[in-house]
């Protein structure tokens, strides 16, 4: 890692960072602030110095949000703590704004007591830190949250979706930039970001965690996807193209009557009873999807659809955390405040 401070100019790119510099140009980036997610480890920090080296050709600002996950075993405390001294250690280098939810020598806000474990809800509360440290941005900056993706946690994104059960539309998944989210990185492959660390002889921290295989993502990342590219060389590339293929085609084959449905938090049940099962299915999934709902499945929609097909004419049910009320005319969802 260079020693100093890297002062924010303008300074000849390289191919790699100039190609990502083509893909934000026609985003209009111009006067906002880039809040960087940044965790330590190898995607976030090549992410961070690559924005760096953009920023000033995007005519734009960047800061830097860490995120620390609360409570765990010895281990992971040790490395949490590592972590948020090393990308604190990282923004005085590059002279760019700290914000985290951590205040030494031991104290966090937005964390519950218990240890977090499942993924659901340390990306939830990542979301909330992220959304928490946005909002003290002044509003002249039009803040915009900027995450490491890339290519390969797209493909697992996909690749979990589609093992738990859903439609052409669970595979859109992630994108480049939706308003609300910026991901630079998300054509890139992994592989090609450690070689870009590497020349720029970068320094990141690895998560013991993500060596734990017991989670369905680890296992995928480090077991199933090298074992099938060692198996059938290129393939993981040609799955992440055909997975690619379908969600572009995927807006286009839902049905164009679902727009007329939909009121809000509100679709028709009288318009919905009318439809083939398969019909229902596209239908509650596209709604789910548009309510926000998250890490809904086909096993989700099931239940949904068995709930829908009674007789009775008014009742409420729980799922997915919204409450579900069903009346003769209407079903409306309501998220269930915690």
């Amino acid at each position: 890692m260079e020693h100093g401070a890297r002062h924010n100019e303008k300074r000849p790119l390289e191919a790699f960072e100039y190609s990502i510099l083509r893909s934000l140009m026609p985003l209009a980036l111009s006067q906002r602030t880039l809040f960087l997610g940044v965790s330590g480890g190898l995607d976030s920090v090549a992410m961070m110095h690559i924005m760096h080296r953009l920023v000033p050709y995007l005519d734009c600002q960047m800061a830097v949000i860490h995120v620390h996950h609360g409570r765990g075993s010895a281990t992971q405390e040790e490395f949490r703590r590592g972590s948020y001294d090393f990308v604190k250690s990282l923004c005085k280098e590059y002279q760019v704004p700290f914000h985290s939810n951590f205040q030494p020598p031991g104290t966090w806000t937005l964390i519950p007591e218990a240890p977090l474990r499942a993924e659901g809800e340390l990306r939830e509360i990542r979301f909330k830190v992220f959304e928490e440290a946005m909002k003290k941005a002044p509003p002249s900056g039009n803040p915009l949250l900027t995450l490491a993706h890339h290519a390969d946690d797209l493909l697992e994104t996909r690749m979990m979706r589609l093992i738990r059960g859903v439609g052409p539309q669970g595979v859109q998944a992630m994108v480049n930039y939706d308003g609300k989210i910026l991901r630079p990185l998300l054509t890139l492959s992994r592989n090609s970001l450690l070689e870009y660390a590497k020349n720029q002889g970068l320094e990141w921290l690895d998560d013991p965690s993500n060596e734990n295989l017991e989670p369905l993502r680890n296992w995928m990342r480090h077991k199933w996807l090298p074992e099938l590219e060692s198996r059938q060389p290129g393939a993981v590339q040609r799955l992440g193209q055909s997975l690619q293929a379908l969600s572009e085609a995927g807006p286009n084959a839902e049905e164009s009557w679902a727009e007329g449905v939909f009121s809000g938090p509100s679709f028709s049940r009288q318009f919905y009873l009318e439809l083939s099962v398969s019909g229902q299915k596209r239908l509650l999934a596209r709604f789910m999807r548009q309510q926000g709902m998250k890490n809904y499945s086909q096993s989700h929609i099931e239940e949904v659809l068995k709930r829908l097909d009674k007789s009775q004419k008014d009742f409420t049910f729980s799922l997915l955390k919204y409450s579900w009320k069903v009346s003769p005319t209407t079903v409306t969802v309501t998220p269930i405040q915690r």
